[in-house]
């Protein structure tokens, strides 16, 4: 074809100097000289050689060529290639193939007295190998599994094996089983590690490898299915990290979609928390919106009693706080925060945004939160640059800021406003201690 387009060009003087072809490529002459050169009496080789049909040992192949007649060519592992005659047809069946055992097949066309070069091969393996059959997982509940797994041609039987992963001893051996299969009598919200072995009459291997599947019970967070985020752009804008309660997570950019099973903070019914949202910047510090959703009544949908606020607006630091109702479903559920850089998020995206969603999981629950006596203490955002923001369980009697030498930067009584303005700090690692009814406690923090 390359000479085809290069022997055809016009030539331009002009061009001799600047352009490899040394012309002007003429389409209409290259058309003409291959449809000059093209004979209906070549011999050209049969293509798409495919299985239609393969079962067990059976299988018809099929191929498309421009011949009437061709010769079909199969070799059984590395047993001489056997050559057989195809008249009026371009499709063979074959139904005594030897049980696990690799074959390669070819096509030729016959053009009169000549014939065509070989087809591109095909191989496959026929069925009846004692193979250990893979696990699929159909269904499960608190206390069960059901799983189910493709036949093989010759097994006489199967076993199964189960335990909880990470256990030293088999549960229990199943004998005598068939596919699909229904384990009861498990624990709930535990991964189980399965394995499944063939039975043959004359060549059964060990088990197979290992699968691992959960049963139910975990709480939502975990067992249902919540809508996906899609179209999220976190190239220039994304949720750099968040503080929950007293847990922070610096996550920094995820492709638009944070899905962690971290269990990010522990709530109590009726009680109020803090949460801090940071966003990050590629340049230029945009408004970002944001809204979050904790599916309260855990059925798998953030619909508007899960709101937790919406549409709430930054370029630094967002700081709201978290309602918990009294009538929350407890245990685990998700916590979805959402950011968009141009309007109010949705729960459930379908087209291009910029920004970013994160999804948590959280524990609701009376038995959630700290001893009386335990003191909470972060600080928000950490690095920082011009706002610190205090993060504790307890009334602050007092702060101080010492740098690294111990000097004393910073004094402040009673900080109930819990920020202090760092803005006039030289960059570098400081320390902030709180004085409060029960007691002394220091953290470092990074001015930027």
């Amino acid at each position: 074809m390359r000479g085809y387009i290069l022997n055809n060009v016009d030539a331009v003087t002009a061009l001799a100097s600047e352009v490899a072809t040394g012309g002007r490529l003429n389409v209409n002459n290259t058309i003409t000289d291959i449809l000059a050169n093209c004979t209906i009496t070549a011999c050209d080789q049969p293509y798409n050689v495919h299985a239609s049909a393969f079962v067990d040992t059976t299988a018809t192949f099929e191929w498309n060529g421009f011949s009437t007649d061709y010769l079909f060519y199969i070799q059984e592992g590395n047993n001489p290639v056997v050559e057989i005659p195809v008249t009026a047809q371009t499709s063979i069946s074959f139904d005594t193939l030897v049980a696990c055992t690799d074959y390669t097949i070819w096509v030729k066309g016959i053009c009169g007295s000549d014939t065509s070069n070989f087809s591109f091969p095909y191989t496959f393996t026929t069925d009846g190998c004692c193979t250990n059959p893979a696990l699929n997982l159909d269904g499960f509940g608190t206390n069960e599994l059901t799983v189910s797994w493709n036949s093989i041609l010759y097994a006489s039987g199967y076993e199964l094996r189960y335990k909880p992963e990470g256990a030293a001893e088999w549960i229990d051996t199943l004998i005598g089983i068939s596919s699909p299969l229904n384990i009861t009598g498990l624990d709930t919200c535990t991964t189980y590690e399965l394995q499944i072995k063939t039975i043959c009459t004359d060549s059964t291997q060990g088990f197979g490898n290992s699968h691992l599947f959960q049963t139910s019970g975990c709480g939502a967070c975990y067992d249902l299915t919540y809508c996906d985020v899609v179209g999220a752009n976190a190239s220039l804008e994304w949720i750099d990290s968040i503080v929950v309660g007293w847990n922070t997570n610096v996550s920094g950019a995820d492709n638009g979609w944070l899905q962690s099973t971290d269990i990010i903070s522990t709530f109590k019914p009726g009680l109020t928390y803090p949460i801090a949202l940071k966003p990050g910047y590629s340049g230029t510090a945009y408004t970002e919106h944001f809204t979050v959703w904790i599916d309260f009544d855990q059925n798998g949908v953030f619909d508007a009693t899960d709101t937790v606020f919406v549409n709430e607006t930054t370029t630094t630091v967002l700081q709201e706080s978290i309602y918990i109702p009294t009538n929350a479903v407890h245990g685990i559920t998700k916590m979805r925060i959402a950011m968009n850089g141009t309007s109010s998020p949705v729960a459930c995206p379908t087209g291009s945004f910029w920004g970013e969603y994160e999804d948590y999981c959280v524990y609701i629950g009376e038995d959630a939160g700290f001893d009386e006596n335990q003191i909470e203490f972060s600080l928000y955002p950490n690095p920082a640059e011009n706002i610190l923001n205090i993060i504790c369980n307890a009334e602050i009697a007092e702060t101080k800021v010492f740098d690294q030498s111990g000097k004393l930067i910073i004094s402040m009584q009673s900080n109930n406003s819990k920020t202090i303005d760092i803005s006039a700090l030289s960059s570098g690692f400081y320390l902030l201690q709180i004085t409060t009814e029960k007691g002394i406690y220091v953290q470092k923090f990074i001015k930027e």
